[in-house]
């Protein structure tokens, strides 16, 4: 099984399946992943204010269902903490279940002395091209939940192959997916900080020079460079050499200067190239835990 982390929600599913829509929402929106066959699993999220009566709004959905007569063979299904329904559609069976989850945001309650959390209605419909597989379906459910919220106010995201810790407050605006490029992009509303998360493949057909060449190339055009060099940030992660570069940016008419700082490295056991920049006030405490690539390495650790 895969770990799949989007919007402060894990889930885990079989290897082979892959997302293949998505949203960036954080209010309301939906994941969708596909076999090679076909659509196999829905994941959509609705920001609710607090718990809701879920036996009765899965009551609610099965008999206007029944009323409807759109789905003659729909019968009620209970899963722990989900509520829902199994039907066929054709010859193809369908589980669909909702459930409420408090998301925690990563950001500090000093009320409660804890972290915030928020809340969120979470549905989830299995698609399964034969007879329904119970135990499979009871493994995703059971691994639906909200992940832990990192120190220092971060959220985790876990996708095509990135696992990064985003400063919590920022929107993700920008998701690419492409052969041999995948590429997460946070920024606040004002435009004052980003954080870019990057995995790149097929290096021998165009990483030509080092690492560290490939990053100063990288750099913003707005970029003072105070620091670069080549440094070993993780000694005793697996052997993986961190190229780092660190400068101020400029300013303009109506904002001052911020820091600005990025991270590229090889990952041995991979092949692949991982990338993170940091722009705005702070950059040190996100700089050193915000990328890993694989198990024996976490930036900075």
């Amino acid at each position: 099984m895969q770990l799949w982390v989007w919007r402060g929600i894990r889930i885990e599913l079989p290897e082979d399946w892959e997302m293949l829509q998505f949203s960036r929402s954080a209010q309301a929106g939906r994941c969708a992943w596909a076999d090679r066959y076909q659509f196999r699993a829905e994941l959509s999220w609705q920001a609710v204010n607090g718990p809701l009566d879920m036996k009765r709004l899965a009551s609610d959905y099965l008999a206007k269902l029944r009323l409807d007569g759109t789905m003659p063979d729909a019968a009620p299904a209970r899963v722990g903490d989900w509520h829902g329904l199994r039907r066929h559609d054709g010859e193809q069976a369908v589980s669909r279940f909702s459930r409420y989850l408090a998301l925690v945001t990563g950001k500090e309650d000093r009320l409660k002395a804890g972290l915030r959390t928020e809340g969120c209605l979470v549905e989830l419909v299995l698609l399964w091209p034969g007879e329904l597989e119970t135990a499979l379906e009871a493994s995703i459910l059971g691994s639906v939940g909200a992940e832990p919220g990192g120190a220092g106010g971060l959220r985790r995201w876990r996708a095509f192959g990135l696992d990064a810790l985003a400063s919590d407050g920022l929107d993700m605006v920008e998701c690419v997916v492409q052969p041999a490029l995948a590429r997460l992009v946070f920024r606040d509303a004002r435009g004052t900080r980003s954080e870019t998360f990057e995995r790149l493949g097929m290096l021998p057909q165009w990483l030509h020079g080092s690492v560290g060449e490939w990053l100063r190339r990288q750099l913003p055009h707005d970029v003072e460079v105070q620091v670069a060099q080549a440094s070993c940030l993780c000694r005793q992660a697996g052997g993986h050499e961190v190229e780092v570069v660190e400068g101020l940016r400029r300013g303009g008419l109506f904002r001052g200067p911020t820091r600005y700082a990025a991270a590229a490295w090889l990952c041995p056991r991979d092949g692949r190239l991982y990338h993170v920049s940091i722009s705005g006030p702070s950059v040190a405490a996100n700089m050193r835990q915000g990328l890993s690539c694989c198990e024996g390495m976490t930036l900075g650790g």
